[in-house]
């Protein structure tokens, strides 16, 4: 049997995956934070975002990112934190493919997501920004 936690990360996925950002409210908590890792980044100019931020991050990558789909994979799960293993398949705007992975900690608060601390491929980020210039 799945967890509530864990679904809501699929369910996450799913809204990630729909584009349907708004639906977001219902399974993050009104404090919600993303932290996009690690720090070479530089959490795309924002080292951490609110719900509100990175709804209008999402829709800018738009710009760069046609489609893709989500897929969790391990998860190690405790009371109120999972940490993930999940891949992305999709589609860059200008053709190619989009495939990242992301290690996320998942921390959650009366029933919600109350944070993500997101590790991704920093190499194949940054070279899918170098590109879409």
């Amino acid at each position: 049997m799945i967890s509530a936690q864990r679904q809501h990360i699929i369910d996450l996925f799913a809204i990630l995956d729909s584009r349907d950002y708004d639906s977001m409210s219902k399974i993050v908590a009104d404090h919600f934070t993303i932290e996009f890792l690690p720090a070479s980044l530089g959490g795309f100019g924002v080292p951490v975002r609110n719900k509100d931020q990175l709804t209008a991050f999402l829709i800018q990558l738009q710009g760069t990112i046609a489609s893709y789909k989500i897929k969790l994979g391990e998860v190690i799960e405790t009371k109120d934190i999972i940490v993930a293993h999940y891949k992305s398949h999709g589609e860059l705007v200008h053709g190619g493919p989009y495939t990242n992975e992301y290690i996320g900690i998942f921390r959650f608060e009366e029933g919600k997501i109350a944070s993500i601390s997101e590790f991704m491929d920093s190499k194949y980020v940054s070279q899918v920004i170098e590109n879409s210039k």
